[in-house]
């Protein structure tokens, strides 16, 4: 499954939208229409800086909102993920996107610390709430 989620090494983010309606959940597209829906915890920094987080305003035009549309125009150099599940993504600016899996075992109803939508073949891989990947197909 780690292959897969490889795609988005030298791909584009043309959209990134959190904060107002959606909280601190984290959507972000890149130039093939596949994405990432980031719901446990997350943090954008650039030169050892944190940037935004999770639990920064998610007011319309508060902090979340207005850094997260930062990453719209570039471009992923690196994807690491770790056997917990967590996961960075490096950008060739040195804008780093950390995610934290913070949704655990005893969360039934949301099990999803994070999902990534492949569109080419329409299949979900995503961690689930025991630091585990698990695919699925898309409906």
């Amino acid at each position: 499954m780690i292959e897969k989620l490889n795609k988005v090494v030298k791909k584009t983010i043309t959209s990134s939208l959190s904060g107002g309606a959606a909280g601190s959940i984290l959507k972000v597209e890149f130039e093939d229409d596949n994405y990432f829906f980031i719901y446990c915890d997350w943090r954008i920094e650039n030169g050892g800086k944190f940037l935004v987080t999770s639990w920064d305003s998610t007011t319309p035009d508060g902090l979340i909102s207005v850094e997260t549309a930062k990453l719209d125009g570039k471009v992923v150099e690196k994807f690491e993920i770790t056997t917990s599940t967590d996961w960075v993504l490096s950008m060739t600016d040195g804008t780093i996107l950390r995610v934290f899996c913070s949704i655990g075992p005893s969360e039934q109803e949301y099990p999803e610390n994070w999902a990534y939508h492949d569109r080419s073949i329409q299949k979900i891989i995503w961690a689930n709430n025991k630091g585990q990947l698990e695919e699925r197909d898309r409906t």
